[in-house]
């Protein structure tokens, strides 16, 4: 059996409903997408088909983030009695697409669409599927398979991230540099009411306030968390906030679903924002909580120093090893990043490049002479691959992720 997640390209605007406002790339797309060249960028694998294949003992292939091209090669490659699909609302119209792709390149095999995909309304009718599956899979696939459906779960080695990039420089993706990746249990207990997650595995729901007198977006900057996430309050499909909103005759008609990721506009009558604002308001959160609290590198720096400071006397040797690794990086690589940082953001705020020129010299006031020269001899450089960055992104270049073929239970015949 093959289990794949939907194919690329992912940033760009296609027939099949990829958006270049709605990369792959989780912290750039939802957290950092207005810093520019200090934007986190990376990608994550697809956990969930990544679980199902260590918990079946079936031969099962992944192929994960594929292309198009590769997806058709792998189905010709292999009879696979069984292919399952996984994928988000908004790629509805690449589902739709891989369905008719097996029925044409490998027509004996059984399609299985899960994700949050299943939880629109009407979705038997929208893909060419043999069974949808709503909630969770893995329990489900074992039963199917007529496997036993009791076991405890085995959980993968699942790496949090992947190709790391920042200030225009790929970070190497060594063994032990990116934290591993657990996932105790399905749902979520906040319950909010636009949340397909919590739809499906019937969490206590929570009414969440979005807007009421403008000043939210201020209070929440004021926070100067390291990272803030800002998106659109969305009824998505399948949802308590979507049942009610249909009810009330304020869903608004012919939006794509492929455009109802949070990041463009609302998809639904505001009782007081507009549409065109919806969007405006979500641009000028990111922006302002980047022009106001520097880059979320800068305040990554300033929590680590904080936390080298309070526990590198602290009498437990592994919490203290812990944060002697992290501060590793303050000596180096950040000192030099701080530099950089330092001069970029001078146009955009004095008075933050005044606020990341004072911790750079703490940090080498805290570790003396190696961050010194890492910051004089890497703060150029990184200033310059910065501007470079800045150069391309303003190009309008993009970062699309890998394929992964991984196989398990695979004999040499099946090969």
């Amino acid at each position: 059996m093959l289990f794949t997640s939907v194919f690329g390209p992912y940033a760009q605007d296609d027939e099949f409903g990829s958006r270049s406002i709605n990369p792959m790339e989780l912290y750039h797309n939802q957290v950092t997408r207005a810093q520019g060249a200090f934007s986190l960028r990376m990608f994550h694998r697809s956990w969930g088909i990544m679980m199902m294949q260590a918990n079946i003992s079936a031969p099962c292939a992944v192929l994960d983030l594929p292309t198009r091209e590769a997806f058709v090669r792998e189905l010709r490659a292999h009879d696979y009695d069984i292919v399952g699909i996984s994928s988000i609302i908004v790629n509805v119209g690449k589902v739709r697409e891989m369905c008719r792709l097996i029925r044409d390149v490998s027509p004996e095999s059984v399609i299985v669409a899960g994700g949050h995909v299943a939880a629109i309304p009407g979705i038997e009718t929208m893909i060419d599927a043999d069974h949808i599956v709503r909630g969770e899979g893995i329990r489900w696939m074992q039963e199917y398979l007529d496997e036993n459906s009791e076991a405890p779960i085995r959980h993968p080695e699942i790496v949090s991230g992947m190709q790391t990039r920042i200030l225009g420089v790929r970070l190497p993706d060594r063994k032990g540099a990116t934290a591993a990746t657990i996932i105790p249990s399905v749902g979520c207990p906040m319950g909010c009411n636009f949340c397909t997650t919590s739809s499906f595995f019937w969490r206590k729901r929570k009414i969440v306030n979005f807007y009421e007198s403008g000043d939210e977006i201020d209070y929440a900057v004021g926070h100067h968390t390291d990272f803030h996430q800002f998106m659109l309050y969305t009824p998505v499909p399948g949802t308590p906030l979507f049942k009610e909103m249909s009810e009330q005759g304020r869903m608004l008609d012919n939006v794509d679903l492929a455009d109802i990721h949070g990041q463009n506009k609302f998809n639904f009558q505001h009782a007081v924002i507009s549409r065109d604002d919806s969007k405006r308001f979500r641009a000028w959160a990111f922006r302002r909580d980047y022009e106001q609290n520097g880059p979320s590198l800068y305040r990554m720096c300033q929590t680590t120093l904080q936390g080298w400071r309070r526990y590198k006397d602290y009498p437990d040797l592994r919490v203290r090893e812990r944060f002697a690794r992290e501060a590793g990086k303050l000596r180096t690589a950040y000192n030099a990043a701080l530099w950089a940082m330092e001069k970029q953001f001078r146009d955009v705020n004095r008075s933050v490049s005044e606020e990341i020129r004072e911790l750079r010299r703490e940090v080498e006031r805290e570790f003396g002479t190696a961050s010194r020269v890492a910051s004089r001899l890497g703060g150029p450089l990184l200033l310059w691959t910065s501007r470079r960055e800045e150069r391309r992104l303003a190009a309008a270049h993009s970062y699309e992720p890998p394929t992964f073929l991984e196989r398990s239970n695979w004999t040499e015949a099946q090969a």
